[in-house]
């Protein structure tokens, strides 16, 4: 169940929780029972960063910004909302 996202400003630090899809072996043959037990729900993603934006299906943040200026973010995340189990807005 995807959590309730809460109302957050541009900037406000964040703790997320969120599912990546995997790819394993990519053109090779692989035992799919195996792999499915190991990896079949995804890998689970923990990130600290900074909340940008949320657009249709994606949450945006990034892992720094410019304190300055205000303009340029490092390392910036498109997260679909169907992936996210948790997020919470935390204090610096």
């Amino acid at each position: 169940m995807t959590p309730r996202i809460p109302k957050l400003e541009k900037f406000d630090p964040v703790y997320l929780e969120w599912y990546d899809a995997v790819t394993i072996r990519k053109g090779s043959w692989v035992d799919m029972n195996l792999e499915i037990e190991d990896f079949g729900s995804g890998l689970l993603i923990k990130n600290i960063g900074f909340f940008v934006k949320e657009t249709k299906g994606y949450l945006h943040f990034i892992r720094g910004y410019d304190c300055k200026y205000k303009e340029d973010g490092l390392g910036l995340h498109a997260i679909p909302i169907g992936c996210i189990k948790k997020i919470k807005k935390i204090k610096l």
